[in-house]
């Protein structure tokens, strides 16, 4: 096609746009000018002037709703995963008082280790937590500590 058979397919298109803005130009004056603060429209009202507008607007092309420049979602790393490569600058071991009071009648079986990120300017550490699991040497219906 030549550039003047497609011209008046374009101006036909602009037309239709202009006789929209128009008609949207024409709604918003009448919202803002026509009435005082205290009068309303009808929704029935509303919907006919909406429904209007739709006819002379032409279809819109399908757009792309942008998530802000991020991508699909990614999976966060456990606190584990994130802070392994500090290094740990105090380990602190939490005994339990009935322990520490008769450590013979108990046996270690095993633990919990977690960790808490201290700051301390200008160094990063993580502090280790273990908490050491025991159990009573005589009366094992007894839960462990």
């Amino acid at each position: 096609m030549t550039a003047l058979a497609q011209a008046p397919d374009e101006v036909r298109s602009l037309q239709a746009e202009l006789a929209a803005v128009r008609a949207q130009l024409a709604w918003l004056k009448q919202k803002f000018f026509d009435g005082g603060q205290g009068e309303t429209l009808d929704r029935a009202q509303l919907l006919l002037w909406i429904e209007q507008l739709e006819k002379l607007a032409p279809p819109a092309a399908p757009r792309r709703i942008a998530a802000h420049g991020r991508g699909p979602a990614q999976p966060r790393s456990t606190p584990a995963e994130a802070f392994a490569h500090l290094p740990v600058g105090e380990t602190v071991e939490i005994v339990p008082a009935a322990v520490q009071a008769d450590p013979e009648l108990y046996e270690r079986i095993g633990e919990e280790e977690t960790f808490k990120v201290d700051v301390v300017p200008p160094r990063l550490f993580k502090r280790r937590l273990v908490r050491p699991k025991y159990r009573h040497r005589l009366d094992r219906t007894r839960p462990p500590l």
